[in-house]
């Protein structure tokens, strides 16, 4: 079975539910502005390319458009009867054994975590039905399966203790949780006890977002997930995220790796007629998931069928990386799940272990003590992870299975995963749609009737999501003099309009919905055609063909060097220089022959080659080997080590450049990749006229941008050490956030300059001090570059990847 969701599912539970009319009307449409991701355009498109002349602030939205659509977005209107309220409580989740009572409702890795979530719900409803519903027949909840629950109604009960027999539990339960029994305790929360469902007034009041209640909208978001989660078609993995159960669900794609479909999903308040409203949004998505299966299985995958023969094959170690962190449990007791730790060095037959004061075999130790006979003595055993002293605990692989419902993480993604998530989550919009209108009717919020919905007087409209949307012209740009418009499809590429042929077979620029642009290149003004490419002849001249075109902005490039396998023969890397050097020429650019150097991959030979390449002052270096070896973190630690600038291109991308068929556009793309690396500028854009006060050349516009990458979260096992130290409780992760920063500061206003700093690990919010320190930096740099231009009077802050909760930042 290569499946995420158990054979052995604790319960499902389908209920006769009713929906009673409801107060509110769904006639007007939210006033929202969609993002591209969010809509699905439809047709009856009114051609507005006569586009009157109006006027335009920094705060008024975008007026000129070529056309508009009608289109529907992922935002559905949630109407809440007058007079709803919720009644929150906090509650514990208390598995008792023997000498001690475990919360269940604490944190957890991925795998434990869904385990436990999984418990606590089957839980909660075992109470409140061993309790007549919490001893009032109207009164309904919804649970987050860990420490909130929202009821219609009041608990009549102030304080209550509800003990469950593990008797009567689930089997799923009874099999994967040790205890004599379990405790269910629900106090009323201290801080908004009592919700009014329908007080919005604090999102008129114009609040900063960090000071906003969101009670009402954690309400919402637990309600659209309860009634798939009692009937067990979904499982919550993460914040705001639902994975479906059903096998059709989860398709396999090798390694002991699953693509499971789920969706993600928030509430908002958004403006209808002139009030708040609340709406949900939900998004469709694919995430990699380890296979719940046979362990063996999963090994088998990564082998092709054909395991290792001995336990020191390299395979080994690949399988440890990929799977250490994540859960196992033993088939013979699936209670005792541990961590996977690591393979161990020697076979199962030669490992000795204790048994009635022996020293015997692994394999004779399970066929004694469990009466289980073991087939792969040559294999490795998983050797669990150690959070404290005690003996090393030896698992067969043969008798392991994978723990449900635990992510991939993203660290661990190769290039074959990422393009298999890539391929499943790029669809088109109206696929997306489709696959959201499809969520919802499986989280049952439309369609049938939802008890849960009626007794909280909620009711979600699927069809009040219509908007307008606006398409803006493609954006012109410049390249060698003339302008350029791009296709249909914000392409540049083919020949130049209006000349014997001159093409541009690169500079594709893909913008979206705005206007064409214009590009000048060469002092050549270029348009693109209807699909918004660059490409053919340009307009106006003698058949000059745009990858002809030379750069806005060149330096010459004397001194650079190629780097290259030692295995290789230098004959093909010749050809790529002349080939290089040919083609920046057309471009504009002096390039001089390059010195070839063979390497290997050894931090030895990394430093020696920097170390003569910054004595000899060499400009660039460039890095081609194949695309198996991991060898770029290595060398943008030299560039960053040595202040030298580096390019990294795979073998397989350079023999495609020199083969007799030859690959123009990918070996324009590194042309144009150096020049930008070597100070210079491909081209600039030409902003429509509408906009002019903001055209970058005038040198009158600030432009700044910063983002923040962070590191992958903490493991399982580091968490479960840095526990053990309360100085580094608040670590969320071993390595520190990057905030990148750039602006154009340079001597010509279309260029950027940046840098980088560390800061506080997988912290959003950017760190001021540093922050105000690049600031003036870069003002620094401005005045001194461009004096005349060093007091802007437009400045534009653009900041990617934030979320909703993340605005006030």
């Amino acid at each position: 079975m290569s499946s995420c969701a158990s054979k052995e599912n604790p319960f499902a539970i389908k209920r006769a539910l009713s929906v009673s009319d409801e107060e509110g009307s769904c006639n007007s449409s939210p006033k929202i502005t969609p993002s591209v991701s969010s809509c699905s355009l439809e047709l009856n498109a009114e051609d507005e390319s006569q586009v009157p002349s109006v006027s335009l602030t920094l705060d008024e939205p975008a007026k000129l458009f070529e056309k508009k659509h009608d289109g529907v977005c992922t935002l559905f209107k949630v109407y809440i009867k007058g007079g709803s309220r919720a009644f929150r409580y906090d509650v514990d989740v208390l598995q008792i054994t023997k000498d001690r009572e475990k919360n269940l409702t604490k944190g957890a890795d991925d795998g434990q975590k869904a385990l436990n979530k999984t418990i606590c719900f089957e839980l909660m409803y075992r109470a409140f039905l061993k309790t007549q519903n919490f001893e009032d027949s109207e009164l309904a909840y919804v649970y987050d399966s860990r420490s909130t629950l929202f009821t219609n109604l009041p608990i009549r009960k102030s304080n209550i203790s509800i003990e469950i027999k593990v008797s009567e539990t689930s089997r799923f339960i009874q099999k994967r949780v040790r205890a004599i029994g379990f405790k269910v305790i629900i106090t009323p929360s201290s801080t908004s006890h009592v919700i009014d469902l329908t007080d919005l007034s604090q999102y008129t009041q114009k609040r900063a977002v960090e000071k906003e209640d969101r009670s009402v909208r954690t309400f919402l978001e637990m309600l659209f997930s309860h009634d798939a989660l009692l009937r067990n078609t979904y499982t919550i993995v993460g914040a705001g995220s639902l994975f479906e159960n059903a096998e059709t669900a989860i398709t396999p794609i090798g390694n002991g790796m699953v693509l499971r479909t789920g969706l993600s999903k928030g509430v908002r308040v958004i403006e209808n007629d002139g009030d708040p409203m609340p709406a949900l949004v939900v998004d469709f998505k694919k995430c990699p998931f380890y296979a719940s299966q046979w362990f063996i299985d999963s090994v088998a995958e990564f082998c092709n069928k054909k395991p290792p023969e001995t336990t020191q094959d390299r395979t080994w170690s690949i399988i440890a990386k990929y799977y250490r962190g994540v859960r196992l449990y033993p088939t013979y007791q699936p209670s005792a799940n541990f961590v996977f730790g690591r393979f161990s060095k020697e076979s199962i037959q030669d490992i000795k272990v204790d048994l009635d004061g022996q020293k015997v075999s692994l394999p004779e130790f399970y066929e004694r003590k469990h009466e289980l006979k073991l087939s792969y003595h040559h294999f490795p055993a998983v050797v669990a992870e150690q959070t404290g002293k005690g003996p090393k605990r030896y698992f067969p692989i043969e008798l392991l299975k994978v723990l449900a419902n635990q992510r991939v993480p993203m660290e661990r993604f190769n290039e074959k995963l990422s393009k298999a998530i890539l391929k499943e989550n790029v669809v088109p919009p109206e696929i997306r749609y489709e696959n959201i209108l499809t969520s919802l009717e499986n989280l049952n919020l439309v369609g049938e009737e939802n008890e849960s919905l009626e007794k909280f007087g909620v009711r979600l409209d699927p069809t009040a999501n219509q908007v307008h949307v606006g398409v803006r012209r493609k954006p012109t740009i410049l390249i060698d003099g003339i302008k350029l418009k791009p296709n249909e499809k914000t392409q540049f590429k083919g020949n130049v309009h209006g000349t014997d042929g001159i093409k541009v077979t690169a500079n594709q620029v893909h913008v979206g919905v705005r206007r064409k642009p214009t590009i000048l290149i060469d002092g050549i003004k270029l348009k693109p055609n209807e699909k918004t490419q660059f490409k053919g002849n340009v307009h106006g001249t003698d058949g000059i063909k745009v990858e002809h075109l030379k750069y806005a902005v060149t330096e010459p490039l004397k001194r650079w060097a190629i780097l290259y396998p030692e295995a290789m023969d230098s004959d093909e890397f010749n050809r790529f220089a002349e080939t290089i050097i040919k083609f920046a020429e057309q471009k504009g650019i002096k390039v001089e022959e390059p010195k070839l150097m063979k390497f290997e991959d050894s931090l030895k030979v990394w430093a020696e080659a920097f170390e003569l390449f910054e004595k000899n002052k060499v400009q660039l270096v460039m890095l081609i080997d194949e695309k198996e070896n991991k060898t770029h973190g290595k060398l943008k630690l030299f560039e960053c080590l040595h202040k030298i600038l580096t390019q990294h291109l795979t073998y397989e991308t350079m023999k495609e450049c020199i083969s007799s068929e030859g690959r123009p556009l990918t070996l324009e793309n590194i042309v144009n990749k150096m020049n930008c690396k070597h100070f210079g500028l491909n081209y600039t854009p030409i902003v429509e006229p509408i906009a002019q006060k903001y055209a970058l050349e005038h040198g009158e516009v600030l432009v700044i941008g910063y983002d923040v990458a962070h590191p992958p979260p903490l493991t399982g096992r580091e968490r479960r050490l840095i526990a053990m130290n309360s100085k580094f409780s608040d670590l969320t992760s071993l390595e520190p956030s990057v905030v990148g920063i750039s602006a154009n500061v340079a001597s010509d206003p279309h260029m950027f300059v940046g840098d980088f700093f560390y800061q506080e690990t997988r912290k959003e919010s950017v760190d001021v001090i540093e922050l105000s320190r690049r600031m003036t930096w870069l003002l620094r740099i401005l005045k001194k570059n461009r004096h005349q231009h060093a007091m802007p009077p437009y400045i534009f802050v653009v900041r990617d990847g934030l979320s909703e909760g993340q605005f006030a930042m």
